[in-house]
């Protein structure tokens, strides 16, 4: 039974004292369920996009140790939100021995992904138009969208696909763009969208 550490986060303590606690037990469940053995559990608020918290050093410390097998996580934001620190943790705790699972492959809107089924082999498809110029740029936030459009033109596959790419292959934020650029054809809003932006 791999042992595992369990990582909750959220950006601030919320008014909604049932926050963590939800990510929690959502972990908690899904740790269950894989037949992970919790040996740890860390709740840190803390902004994403500072990747120098304490939490994180000391759950390094634990991995280095080999206190446990497998960091899960709820979903990669949840370490950072920068895509480059994410993979450079990533990257540490696999120096350690010790590996990564999300609790869902979830894109922002929360439909499985099946983060580690492998790519399935399908003849050549047209690339959907995405609109992702103008989006938020949190990457993952990117990448959710970009999933979302692949469902919706019947590319469930290459929806899983594109994430298992990037958290293999992308090292910067440059590198998953490109990637995603190879699935989907990025666009901005539509010319009628923006001229009525402009009148308004």
């Amino acid at each position: 039974m791999a042992k595992t550490w369990i990582y909750c986060r959220l950006d601030k303590p919320s008014t909604n004292t049932q926050e963590m606690e939800k990510q929690k037990l959502l972990l908690l469940d899904y740790a269950k369920e894989k037949g992970y053995e919790v040996v740890g559990l860390t709740e840190e608020f803390g902004s994403g996009r500072i990747v120098d918290r304490r939490d994180l050093k000391s759950l390094l410390e634990h991995a280095k140790n080999r206190d446990f097998d497998v960091l899960l996580t709820e979903r990669g934001d949840r370490i950072s939100k920068n895509l480059e620190e994410y993979f450079k943790f990533t990257s540490q705790l696999k120096e350690y021995g010790v590996g990564m699972d999300q609790i869902v492959g979830l894109d922002i809107f929360g439909k499985d992904i099946e983060l580690f089924d492998e790519p399935a082999c399908a003849p050549e498809k047209v690339k959907p138009d995405c609109e992702l110029i103008g989006q938020d740029g949190n990457i993952f936030n990117l990448i959710g969208i970009a999933q979302r459009t692949l469902r919706e033109n019947g590319m469930a596959d290459e929806a899983k696909e594109l994430f298992t790419r990037i958290n293999a292959e992308a090292h910067d934020y440059d590198h998953a763009l490109r990637i995603i650029g190879e699935y989907v054809t990025i666009t901005g809003p539509a010319e009628e969208t923006v001229m009525e932006d402009m009148r308004l």
